[in-house]
């Protein structure tokens, strides 16, 4: 395995363990904020589209890293 590809493979590894660990602590957080309030309220298609639209965002920015 030449040297790019090991750096291509650790930087996925490392995406992907980063990806899991946020996706785990959003949940955790959700659901703590739902512990805290009276009312079991699911999330609205208006909460959902801004999520989803940060989403797009953030992985826009992170693309446009490597352009100078």
């Amino acid at each position: 395995m030449n040297e790019s590809a090991k750096k291509q493979t650790a930087t996925y590894i490392l995406g992907g363990v980063l990806g899991l660990c946020v996706g785990l602590a959003a949940s955790y957080l959700f659901l703590k904020n739902q512990e805290s309030t009276e009312e079991n309220q699911a999330l609205s298609s208006r909460d959902g589209l801004k999520i989803g639209l940060g989403l797009v965002s953030f992985l826009k920015q992170i693309a446009d890293l490597g352009h100078k």
